[in-house]
């Protein structure tokens, strides 16, 4: 018998295995949460307002959180990551376009709102990828930075920017400023 020789996996590997497994642990976690946040929204929502045309675009979103815990199922654990990395920002920005074509949330606070919520997820890809892993984390940060540079752009595509549904604050585009100046700190 050869001491030297490996039936099993090395420390290493199996060290890097129990990480994987954290990783996985975690993104499911985070979706589930998400998920959670959603059912939360539409409860609070039903119970002060009753069943409003904001609450059912709500029911939706959170199937579309729970994705990755479906990638992970299938193995695809890079895939999972990544998407819940871009689920805020993306079903953020459908969320409030949706919302706003359709009439409703025409308030400052919800434009703020809704680019505090995306720059509130910058953090995911930091808990979901090893520091080690730049290409990732630059890859699940786009969706994040684009929005957050792009947002009265983007909505302004569907005809719902800011100053285009009448709202005039002066102190609108300091606090995008300062939402832009936050991403660039900690992006």
């Amino acid at each position: 018998m050869n001491l030297f020789s490996s039936k099993g996996p090395t420390n290493t590997q199996q060290e890097s295995l129990k990480s994987e497994q954290n990783y996985v642990l975690l993104t499911n976690q985070i979706s589930i949460l998400l998920s959670v946040l959603p059912l939360i929204y539409i409860v609070l929502n039903v119970h002060y307002q009753g069943w409003a045309r904001i609450t059912y675009p709500v029911l939706s979103q959170p199937a579309l959180f729970l994705l990755p815990v479906l990638f992970n199922y299938l193995m695809l654990t890079t895939i999972s990551r990544v998407v819940v990395s871009w689920s805020m920002p993306f079903l953020a920005m459908t969320f409030s376009i949706y919302n706003k074509s359709h009439g409703m949330d025409h308030q400052t606070s919800h434009y703020i709102g809704i680019q505090f919520s995306i720059l509130a997820s910058t953090i995911i890809p930091f808990l979901v990828f090893r520091l080690r892993d730049t290409f990732l984390i630059v890859l699940s940060l786009l969706p994040c930075v684009l929005s957050l540079i792009a947002f009265d752009f983007i909505h302004g595509l569907f005809g719902v920017s800011y100053y285009e549904v009448g709202l005039n604050e002066s102190g609108y585009s300091l606090t995008t400023m300062r939402v832009r100046k936050a991403r660039k700190k900690f992006c």
